[in-house]
Parts: C-alpha cells; structure tokens; sequence
C-alpha cells in the first residue's frame, strides 16, 4: 500500500510539472507573471493538499477540514483533466502538423484553445460541477423478475432498498448521513441492505458513533443487514467498524445465510480482502448455500462483483455488489470496467440477475463526474 501511495505521489508531481509548463504559456508575452501569479497558486494548492492529509482518520471535523478536502483533491483532479486536454490539444497539433494541415478548422481550434486558457476553464468547471454532484444522492430505481417453479414462501413481491460505499468522513458526513436515512426510510421498505465500504480508513469514531445512531433509525418490516468491504479491512479494525454497525441493531452477515419470514434467503459474503488483512479464506458460495432450500429465492450480497459466474452455478436469484464507484471519475470509468464482471448496472442472465451500484459516497476525492451517488430501490416480484 506504501509503494502505491508513493508512485501515486510521483505521478501527481509530474502531471504537475507538465501542467506548470503549459500554463505559463497560458500568459502569453507576460510570461513571468507565471512565476508572480501561477507558480505561486500552484505551490499554496500543493500545500493545500498535503495538510488536508494530516487530518485524514482524525475527530478534527468541520468547515475547515472540508475546504481542505475540497481544495486539495480539487487541485489533483483539475491537475488531472488539465494533463489530460493538453495532452488532446499536443496530439491533434502533431497531427495537423505531419499532415500540414492548415485549413479553417486548425485556425478555429486554434482560437477556441487560445494558448491553453480554455483547458485551465474546462478543468475548473468539471471540479465544480463534479463535488456538487458528488453530494447530490439520488435514487436509482429497478424492477427485477424472480422466476421459480413453485412459490412455497409468504412473499411475492419485496421493496428493497440498498446503498453501499458511503465511505463516511469523505463526501458523506453528518448532514448527509442523515439524508441517507430520511431518504431510505421515505422508500417504505420491506427489507435494507448495506453493501460494504461503509466505513473506510479515514472515518473518525467520531463519524462513526454519529452514523451507528443515525441508523439506528432504518425503518423496515424484515431488518436490515450489513456486509464488510475492503475498506473496512484497511482501516486495520474491521471489528471497530463491525460493533458500530451492530450498536445500530444492524445484522451482520459474515459468510452465512438467513431465512427471512420463511419466504426468502439473505446471504452475506465477507470481502476476500479478509485474506490479505486476516489470513483467512472466505467461504465458496457453495459452501455457504449449503443446506439451502433453492426452491426460495436467494439474495447474495458480496461487495466486489467479480467471479458472479460461481453465484450463477449456485443458484442466486440476484446478487447486490457495489465496489467500483461507476469508475467514479471519467475516463476511470474505462479501466473499471476491465477489471469488473460488471462496472455498473443490471445485468440479467437465465434466471440470475445481479445489480452493481455506483455507491452513495465517494472514496478519497470528494468529487464524482461520469456517474452518480446513489441509494438503490428494487422492485422485486416473485412469479412462478
């Protein structure tokens, strides 16, 4: 993890020196205002985003320490986009110059460019719209089929809820922890589910014993259940996260099963982070659904959606993931997508489905562009 941090860091620093270079061509014949105006913002954001570090995990709450959230991780990923377009603009006048283009459209981008401003303006606004965004939750809603031979349960129809990767003390803090419950409980819901990442390495037990009291509060006719994600693992004591969690009447489900109202299974895997961080192996799906009746629909909730073949073979109606924040960040969405059985979405295949959520949070930036911050409602009916 230190290594990638580290490379992480070098990255951002030559991104930066590249973006320095450009932007002093942004003035024009008052270059060495660069180093009067630009280099000096660039120094103070750098130094923005190292001190937001020193509060990361820590009770240190407020405005203060959420400006420097937004400022720090602002700074990168307008750093990021900024990288990104000039690159485009360098690649294109490259083109036009092998191929000594000089027609109207290289004298119109020329212009529109306008010796990189309009790159500095583009990244800015993405940062803008990207953190409002970030804190905008919406519901995203999904009718979703069960078929099975015979309908020996109590239920025919279930309104389920579920969210996952809050990643409480980024984007989602008090105001919004409560909104997540206000807005859960508005759906009515017959069952809710929390898919992980709820906590992560930089929660403060302050936020914490903040979001355990706030749902506590879940309304719901069958309960609601709880599964770890990575995160929690890396914040060193799962079990830390798992008691506020529980305080909160929440069950929760480590590789097992429940038999809810003798109609349906609710099944809970644990993250296959517990290997690296607990040397222990998580259970197969086989192993778990051992003894099941498969005459009952089967809900699986595992965080990563990935090997969703297994749950398929075993039998699961529809398994509930979250884990890849929709890439979270365009064009992270792309290289999410390669390393995911599915990035985002609803996928139905024979009689199994599955539905991977954007979260209702985001990790480590406080910023999302490209995908949504989301609590999920399904519609579920059970025909024979």
């Amino acid at each position: 993890m230190t290594a990638f941090f580290i490379l992480i860091a070098l990255l951002i620093a030559l991104i930066n020196i590249y973006d320095g270079f450009k932007i002093k061509k942004c003035f024009g014949k008052h270059r060495k205002w660069y180093f009067f105006v630009g280099l000096p913002l660039h120094i103070v954001f750098v130094g923005i985003f190292c001190a937001m570090f020193f509060t990361r995990g820590s009770d240190f709450s407020g405005v203060f320490k959420d400006v420097l959230n937004v400022l720090g991780f602002g700074f990168i990923t307008a750093s990021f986009y900024m990288f990104l377009l000039f690159l485009l603009f360098g690649v294109l006048r490259f083109i036009f110059d092998k191929l000594k283009f000089d027609g109207i459209l290289r004298d119109v981008l020329s212009k529109i460019y306008f010796r990189g401003i309009l790159v500095v303006i583009i990244s800015v606004l993405a940062v803008v719209y990207g953190v409002y965004n970030a804190s905008d939750i919406v519901i995203k809603d999904y009718d979703v089929l069960i078929s099975k031979e015979k309908i020996t349960g109590n239920i025919k129809d279930l309104n389920v809820v579920m969210f996952s990767d809050t990643h409480i003390g980024t984007t989602i803090r008090e105001n919004e922890i409560d909104e997540i419950v206000e807005k859960v409980n508005a759906l009515n819901p017959d069952v809710i589910f929390l898919c992980g990442d709820i906590f992560d390495e930089g929660t403060s037990q302050y936020l914490k014993e903040y979001a355990s009291k706030a749902f506590s509060e879940f309304q719901s006719k069958f309960g609601v259940y709880y599964i770890t994600g990575n995160h929690e693992y890396y914040s060193g004591d799962v079990n830390n996260s798992i008691k506020f969690i529980q305080d909160a009447g929440i069950i929760v489900l480590k590789d097992e099963y429940k038999l809810v109202d003798d109609s349906f299974y609710v099944v809970g895997r644990m993250d296959m982070e517990v290997r690296r961080e607990e040397g222990i192996e998580r259970k197969e799906v086989s192993e778990i659904l051992d003894g099941v009746n498969k005459d009952l629909p089967i809900i699986l909730l595992d965080h990563r959606p990935i090997g969703i073949g297994k749950s398929k073979e075993n039998g699961v109606d529809l398994q509930l993931s979250g884990h890849t924040h929709a890439g979270q960040i365009f064009p992270i969405n792309l290289l999410s997508s390669l390393s995911n059985d599915l990035n985002y979405g609803y996928l139905r295949d024979d009689d199994f489905n599955i539905i991977v959520t954007s979260g209702c949070g985001t990790w480590g930036v406080p910023i999302r562009i490209g995908s949504d911050t989301e609590i999920v409602n399904i519609k579920l009916k059970i025909t024979e």
